[in-house]
């Protein structure tokens, strides 16, 4: 439940805009990755926007090292991507 100050000035907070990403021109050009979990196991999911094709990896854990781990064979057997869109996770901000 969410706290009586946020709901007081719910109403009043400025709505975040939708955006769009560019049309990608080749396949793996574009793609977005995220973390979740199902099943009581994390899984990392890699979508293409150019052909909407998905890759599941099921990670031992959450580390920027893990991510990149898994991440690599798709970019080798594909191709580098020029954009990576994910949720700024902190397994994604890293050097």
């Amino acid at each position: 439940m969410p706290c009586p100050v946020c709901v007081q000035y719910a109403s009043q907070a400025p709505k975040e805009p939708n955006l769009s990403n560019d049309i990608p021109y080749r396949p793996w050009s574009l793609v977005s990755q995220d973390i979740l979990i199902w099943e009581e196991k994390w899984h990392l999911v890699t979508t293409c926007h150019y052909s909407d094709w998905v890759e599941i990896d099921i990670v031992p854990n959450t580390l920027t090292a893990t991510v990149v781990e898994f991440t690599k064979p798709h970019f080798a057997r594909f191709v580098i991507s020029d954009s990576l869109v994910k949720d700024n996770g902190p397994q994604f901000i890293s050097n």
